[in-house]
């Protein structure tokens, strides 16, 4: 008979998971957990999440437990910590706590940052949180990913920590920074020390900033993470160009400017006094990771979104340049605007993501079925297409659906194109949220949850590919049609 402690943790996790959340079974969980305490607390303590929008009591009563008893920092191996809301002015410390938080404050001789140390802690919000972060990651040293607002690792006490504890955050594995480009921009070189931790594998980046500014130490081969996610961030060339130089080794690169929402638009009043780079740039220096790059997703702003003057905007007309050199590129995400019309794609293609659809499709579809059939593209079997006006990739160089045809029809056409093949070819529509007021109180501070088609998650596994498949759209048309 097998012993209950002798399950594997993960197994015991899921098993723990299917239990319904009600009193009674609460009751019986902490039962359990007094039995079986030592089995019990690593599944308690192995992951940590914080998104109440109200204070930060949770994240102030897990660190606490974990400073009365050490050991349990050590089974902590993931940290969410959700932003609060912008207006947020915060509430201050509980008072039960703040003599437990300037004891372990004062233990740390800090000297003359004491005092600015005790100030922080007093105040739960913003400006206590990076320290808070700081004092719980230091007691977790199996911590492998953290998720955090921006503004934390470039804090005093991240600093301080880097500074004097070599092995701050040495087995982090995955980092994820939120920021909001509105109010508060990920201004990338900030984080130098966190993004440069050697064992680190995964980068997700929301609303950051990459200029001319760029970290000195980040030399050709100093970053050892392979994937990097940046969500809705603006990059200027020379930026990119050292950038993609410091990685040793890209295995995922995704970068993406496009948003379905006009106000949610990403570094809009960057174009012109900051140009950010165009596909063909995006393209030649991925070349850089050619033998190594499985993902290439980059989403650029394009002349529909409503960018002031974004026509005269250079570098945003120059397509994509040639994949065919890359040896092992198995994903690709573009931007319609500037992909040719017969894309030069690589042999390991498997599939292929073709976002922000304003105009016709068929002459790149004819092309690349074609490429197809001639067995260039063995391993490809996606083709997705994904617009706002799903009518759009249908219509004829001059906007016009082909006469006598409907968009059911077109659609059957294009798809023919690939029989014979393994590709199935799609259009698919984004998903969008529904009509909001503008002149609602406090929507500024409202989140709007929205999905965009997306036929994969390009390799990431974290919060900000929340893509779903066609089975949320039953007819891909709209009803008028």
């Amino acid at each position: 008979m097998v012993n209950l402690q002798d399950l594997p943790l993960e197994l015991l996790q899921g098993i723990l998971s299917f239990i319904a959340n009600n009193n009674d079974i609460d009751i019986d969980e902490e039962f359990f957990s007094r039995e079986f305490r030592d089995l019990a607390q690593p599944l308690l303590f192995r992951n940590f999440t914080d998104d109440v929008n109200t204070d930060r009591n949770k994240t102030i009563r897990f660190t606490k437990a974990i400073y009365e008893r050490p050991g349990l920092g050590e089974h902590v191996r993931h940290v969410t910590i959700k932003p609060l809301p912008i207006k947020y002015t915060g509430k201050g410390i509980a008072k039960e706590h703040i003599k437990f938080y300037e004891g372990i404050i004062k233990d740390l001789q800090l000297g003359d940052m004491e005092k600015e140390w005790l100030i922080s802690m007093r105040n739960d919000g913003v400006n206590g949180l990076g320290l808070l972060i700081a004092l719980l990651v230091t007691k977790t040293p199996n911590l492998r990913h953290l998720h955090m607002p921006d503004g934390q690792s470039r804090d005093r006490p991240f600093l301080y920590f880097f500074s004097r504890h070599p092995s701050f955050l040495s087995n982090l594995t995955s980092v994820s920074i939120e920021g909001d480009y509105k109010d508060t921009a990920v201004i990338i070189p900030d984080h130098e020390q966190l993004l440069s931790l050697p064992k680190l594998k995964s980068v997700v980046i929301e609303s950051g900033h990459l200029d001319h500014s760029f970290p000195s130490s980040w030399t050709t081969g100093t970053l050892s993470a392979d994937e990097f996610s940046f969500q809705g961030c603006h990059f200027v060339p020379e930026a990119l160009k050292k950038f993609m130089r410091a990685c040793k080794s890209l295995k995922s690169f995704t970068y993406t400017k496009f948003d379905v929402i006009p106000s949610q638009r990403p570094f809009g009043d960057l174009l012109e006094t900051h140009p950010e780079f165009n596909a063909a740039q995006a393209t030649e220096e991925a070349l850089q990771h050619k033998d190594t790059l499985e993902v290439f997703s980059v989403e650029l702003a394009t002349d529909r979104e409503g960018y002031v003057d974004v026509k005269n905007y250079n570098s945003t007309r120059v397509n994509y340049g040639s994949f065919a050199d890359f040896s092992v590129l198995k994903k690709i995400c573009v931007s319609h605007a500037y992909l040719p019309a017969h894309p030069q794609l690589p042999a390991t293609l498997e599939k292929l993501h073709i976002s922000s659809c304003h105009s016709s499709t068929w002459e790149m579809a004819r092309n690349i079925s074609t490429d197809c059939k001639k067995g260039l593209y063995p391993q490809l079997t996606e083709v997705k297409v994904s617009a706002l006006d799903t009518t759009a990739p249908f219509k004829l160089p001059w906007h016009e659906i082909p006469e006598g045809h409907t968009p059911e029809q077109c659609l059957l056409s294009l798809q023919d194109m690939f029989k014979g093949t393994k590709v199935e070819f799609d259009i698919l529509p984004y998903k969008l949220p529904p009509p909001w007021d503008e002149d609602e109180e406090d929507t500024e501070d409202e989140v709007l949850d929205f999905d965009i088609y997306d036929g994969d998650d390009f390799g990431y596994d974290n919060d900000y590919n929340d893509y779903d498949y066609g089975d949320n759209y039953d007819n891909h048309f709209p009803l008028g049609l």
